[in-house]
């Protein structure tokens, strides 16, 4: 059911979007679970087996000096292989969100349907980073001027503080544009400019509510992260490196990035649904 707000437009509730997200991916669950291997799991392993020195850059203890050397070192291999697997995942993110949203196609017309829309996705994702990147300037250059008037010691201090404005328009941007990908798969725009407004507009209203959900739910995907990663990672040592301690390393990847596009997608097309109320088949169906 979709309510209306006090003030017009449709109410966002946080407990029927997560109630609305689960329902979703179980209702498909077997037929998202081949997307998401194909689409999620498979790319990240391969992340770790083209690249051998991945696992040094995705240990949470890794020294930095030798972080930055292995990426000094394998650039061009990082941005390529990384890329090309990211691209991938898009792609099933796409189709995972037509599989359960709408009309609920066949599994073939889901990953059509992502992979049309996987270059506009990454256009916003671009996109983002351009946004964010300028409004982070906007943000630090009266700081940054602070830090240069009041002294070293009191500088530094400055600059620990702007980094909360920065992450603050990080998240900002992104709760705003949480709605972008159900927008250009569920409202079949391919327009990645039209999208990431209409994403705005559909979010304007319940802003601040949408923006404190998706972080509390990013910090929570955090610590489980955290938590997952780290006993992985000790099996992963006792592999003794190569291409056993890849492969477990990847498969972990796979298995966090899998649950996490499941529920994220399940809560995009459950909040996109709120946010939108109903489409005309709906208000038709009323009435039949």
């Amino acid at each position: 059911m979709h309510e209306l707000g006090a003030k017009g437009g449709m109410k966002f509730n946080m407990d029927q979007a997560w109630s609305r997200a689960i329902d979703l991916v179980k209702d498909s669950f077997q037929l998202l679970l081949v997307i998401a291997a194909v689409f999620l799991l498979l790319p990240s392993i391969g992340v770790y087996l083209f690249m051998p020195d991945f696992a040094t850059l995705a240990q949470p203890g890794a020294e930095p000096e030798q972080v930055l050397a292995v990426f000094q070192e394998n650039l061009a291999t990082i941005v390529l292989v990384s890329g090309a697997a990211m691209i991938v995942q898009f792609a099933g993110q796409g189709a995972i969100i037509a599989m359960i949203g709408g009309k609920r196609p066949t599994v073939g017309e889901a990953i059509a349907t992502g992979f049309r829309v996987t270059p506009s996705t990454l256009a916003i994702f671009v996109l983002y980073f351009v946004l964010y990147f300028v409004a982070a300037i906007v943000v630090a250059i009266p700081l940054v001027l602070i830090a240069a008037l009041v002294g070293q010691a009191a500088g530094a201090l400055v600059g620990v503080i702007a980094g909360f404005p920065s992450l603050f328009v990080s998240v900002y941007l992104a709760a705003r544009l949480s709605m972008s990908l159900p927008v250009l798969v569920l409202e079949g725009t391919l327009n990645p400019f039209s999208a990431m407004m209409r994403s705005f507009k559909l979010t304007h209203k319940r802003q601040w509510s949408i923006l404190i959900f998706w972080s509390i739910l990013f910090v929570v995907y955090m610590v489980i992260a955290l938590l997952f990663s780290s006993g992985f990672g000790v099996i992963a040592a006792l592999a003794g490196g190569g291409t056993a301690t890849a492969l477990i390393l990847g498969f972990a990847d796979g298995l966090m990035e899998i649950a996490t596009s499941l529920i994220i997608c399940g809560l995009a097309v459950a909040i996109f649904e709120q946010l939108r109320g109903p489409d005309e088949d709906e208000v038709s169906s009323v009435f039949e």
